[in-house]
C-alpha cells in the first residue's frame, strides 16, 4: 500500500515540475494556478492513455516490454505525451477561463 502511494507522489512531483517548466514558456499561463492544476491532470490522463496504447502495440501477452528500445521508447513517448497533453489542457483552460471572465 505504501509503494503505490510513493509512486503516485513521485509522479505528481514530476508532473508539477514539468508544469512549472512548460508553463513558464507561455505568458498567458504563467500566473494561473488553475492552469497548473489542469496541466497536471491532463498530463496524468495523457500518460495513462499513452500507456494503454503503447502496451497494446509493443508489449507481449504478459504486458511487459522485452527490449531496451521498447523501454526507452516508452519513457520518451510518455514524457512527450504528458507535456503535450498537459500544455494543451492548460491552454484550453486558460482560453475558457478568460472567456468566462470577459463576459462578466
Amino acid at each position: 500500500m505504501l509503494l503505490p502511494a510513493l509512486g503516485f507522489l513521485i509522479g505528481l512531483t514530476i508532473a508539477l515540475l514539468m508544469a512549472r517548466l512548460a508553463l513558464r514558456f507561455d505568458r498567458a499561463l504563467r500566473p494561473n494556478v488553475g492552469a497548473t492544476l489542469v496541466f497536471v491532470a491532463s498530463a496524468f490522463l495523457g500518460a495513462i492513455l499513452f500507456t494503454l496504447a503503447y502496451t497494446a502495440v509493443v508489449a507481449d501477452k504478459s504486458n511487459t516490454l522485452q527490449s531496451k528500445a521498447a523501454v526507452v521508447g516508452y519513457i520518451f513517448g510518455m514524457f512527450v505525451t504528458s507535456v503535450s497533453a498537459g500544455w494543451g489542457g492548460a491552454k484550453v483552460f486558460a482560453i475558457v477561463w478568460s472567456g468566462l471572465h470577459q463576459n462578466s
